[in-house]
């Protein structure tokens, strides 16, 4: 190329840069068309159904925000991403998102993910917001981290001590999924650490990885051996169910526990019998009895043909939470998104008040929820 020519470029490279600058200058960055939010949930694999419902909650809220006008007559819109229930596949959907230049990123729907898609997006300055990761591994933070659920630690000190005071269980076994470590292993370490501080004593400890074909007659005889007054699954709603029929079956007539993350409508259709009484402890009490979520529940049902859970709810406040902070920020994101959430008043979306403390944590009250006539019902059996 000659040097003439090479001139020419840069020319037109400055008279570009210049106009973007007036660009900038006259309408402060922003344009007329949508602003794109990222969303990085399972949509299959392990933990899908957690994925579908919190994508599902987010599209209700999406509805909401555009029909009240977007951000300055400006849409919304949402490039939804699936990140297989994997590290390696949430790396790949926040590259995907970033490369897109979304503003912001809702996800992921578990733990693990989360920590895996926070690595491609903190350094980016993309802020992430997700309904259901719930580890305290990303507690404490001064990052581009949001979420609206609480940590689950807290829940599993609660749950230990209902296991040990309540109902009066002295010895318990936990079982627990590898796949979601980073929530399965923590609400294990912290239910075993509250139980046994509290005077219990955790007689077995077993792990497994359903992405692997388990070895459940070995766990089975693990709990037969062990004799445990109590066992809590910490896993998938699909896996907890799957593993309450094993020890059913196995004539082990020990009350079941669980964490939150099994409490899906698919817990109790592939549970069954078995999950007759297993509990938990939530943040959030999703049921037709449940006054204050009947008309949620009744939309969302009209509109994907069953039944809400936590995640669809999550799902509809860290939308229209972040949909409302990028209000404020006339869709940009970055810095100014970080510093428009933790700015944020404490504010009622679908439940109680919600407000982010210094580090994008929020704090949430617990409900003790149990299934009883095939139904989610407050309180203990």
């Amino acid at each position: 190329m000659s040097r003439k020519s090479q001139l020419t470029l840069v020319s037109l490279a400055i008279l570009f840069s210049a106009l973007v600058l007036v660009w900038r200058f006259f309408t402060g960055g922003q344009d007329n068309g949508p602003v794109t939010v990222g969303v990085a949930v399972t949509l299959t694999g392990n933990n899908a159904e957690l994925g579908i419902q919190a994508r599902n909650g987010i599209g209700l809220a999406l509805e909401d925000f555009n029909a009240k006008g977007g951000i300055d007559g400006r849409p919304v819109e949402l490039a939804v991403t699936d990140d297989e229930g994997t590290p390696e596949g949430a790396a790949a959907a926040c590259s995907s998102l970033a490369e897109q230049g979304v503003a912001a990123v809702i996800g992921h729907s578990t733990s693990s993910q989360t920590m895996a898609g926070l690595k491609v997006t903190d350094p980016l300055g993309i802020v992430m917001i997700s309904p259901t990761a719930s580890t305290d591994a990303l507690s404490g933070k001064d990052d581009f981290f949001f979420r609206v659920v609480d940590v689950s630690v807290t829940r599993a000190a609660v749950l230990g001590r209902h296991i040990l005071t309540d109902r009066g269980c002295a010895t318990m076994a936990i079982v627990y999924d590898t796949v979601n470590k980073a929530f399965t292993s923590s609400f294990a370490e912290a239910l075993r650490s509250d139980f046994e501080t509290a005077g219990g004593r955790v007689v077995e400890i077993i792990h497994f990885d359903s992405s692997a074909s388990p070895d459940l007659p070995a766990i089975i005889s693990k709990l037969t051996d062990a004799a445990p007054e109590a066992i809590c699954i910490v896993a998938s709603d699909i896996n907890t169910a799957l593993v309450s029929q094993r020890i059913r079956l196995a004539g082990i007539t020990a009350p079941l526990f669980t964490s939150s993350l099994a409490f899906t409508p698919h817990l109790i259709s592939h549970g069954g019998n078995a999950v007759e009484g297993i509990s938990t402890v939530q943040s959030l009490w999703v049921s037709d009895d449940n006054p204050e979520f009947r008309p949620f529940i009744q939309r969302y049902r009209e509109s994907y043909g069953e039944a809400a859970a936590f995640g669809a709810v999550f799902g509809y406040e860290a939308a229209m939470i972040l949909f409302e902070a990028l209000t404020e920020t006339r869709g940009t994101g970055g810095e100014a998104l970080k510093k428009a959430l933790l700015g944020m008043a404490a504010r009622r979306v679908l439940t109680e008040s919600i407000s982010f403390d210094a580090f994008g944590d929020v704090s949430r009250p617990y409900s003790l929820l149990t299934v009883k006539d095939g139904k989610f019902v407050q309180g203990g059996m």
